[in-house]
């Protein structure tokens, strides 16, 4: 990747038992800084973290698993995310893939208390716990990042979802899917899942300017004829969330744009 992401810690323990030089453990007890330079229109990345620990599990024959605790953690890229608690694995294969069917690196994270940057009425600005598992398939060559993203798609490199939950204010949805890049490195995809809460959606879409009521009014009567009991009681939608042509439709509702990836 052009540029390279650099990774800051000051003082690093990694310790291991003399009979299991397999797993290892670490600690970053002073906190540690990951920066990603900004290019033409990107905004740099930087990400922050009072303090850290995990486990390190590797073997030629099976690969690695790094698994990484961190706490009081800040994401700057433009906006400000903070979250109390981020829990995050990273699973690499023994061997790089092959072709685009092959996994290049596998990662979940299951964050709690992110603080967005701006409250989004009705929900807030904190999301309870936010949990999610990726796949991406495919190669990546190097070279500058745009260049290499585009050669991963042409190669028929995808991210796949392989799992996804949220639970913010009285919104909870699951969901798991495929994502790939479309001419213009945007994204397109389609998941599907299931939503409690989705009226609470449609609200904040309006209340942000994203949606017409009209619309939304719209969108509420078609979500509701697909809504049945969920395992709680309330009303539960089974449906799927696509992106294409730049634009965001969950089941048969248009929500509005989707947000555009810059990749200068």
């Amino acid at each position: 990747m052009d540029p390279a992401p650099e990774l800051h810690i000051a003082a690093l323990s990694i310790s291991a038992w003399p009979w299991d030089l397999r797993d290892w453990r670490l600690a970053a007890r002073g906190g540690l800084k990951a920066e990603l330079a900004g290019l033409g229109s990107r905004p740099p990345v930087s990400l922050t973290a009072e303090a850290a620990t995990g486990t390190l599990s590797a073997t030629l024959a099976d690969g690695a698993i790094l698994w990484l605790r961190l706490h009081a953690t800040s994401l700057e890229a433009g906006d400000r995310i903070r979250t109390r608690l981020a829990d995050i694995w990273v699973v690499l294969p023994p061997a790089p893939p092959q072709d685009h069917t092959e996994p290049l690196v596998g990662a979940a994270f299951d964050l709690q208390q992110v603080q967005l940057p701006a409250s989004i009425r009705p929900f807030g600005d904190t999301i309870d716990d936010l949990a999610f598992g990726t796949t991406v398939k495919g190669a990546v060559p190097a070279g500058p990042l745009r260049e290499a993203v585009a050669a991963w798609r042409d190669s028929g490199g995808t991210i796949e979802l392989d799992n996804l939950q949220v639970r913010w204010g009285g919104l909870e949805a699951r969901a798991t899917g495929t994502l790939a890049l479309d001419q213009e490195l945007q994204p397109i995809g389609g998941f599907s899942g299931a939503i409690e809460g989705y009226d609470q959606v449609m609200s904040a879409l309006v209340q942000s300017g994203m949606m017409r009521a009209s619309d939304a009014g719209l969108a509420r009567l078609a979500l509701t004829m697909l809504a049945k009991a969920g395992p709680d009681g309330r009303p539960q939608i089974a449906t799927s969330f696509t992106i294409q042509n730049g634009q965001m439709f969950l089941g048969p509702a248009k929500l509005g744009k989707a947000p555009r990836l810059s990749w200068e």
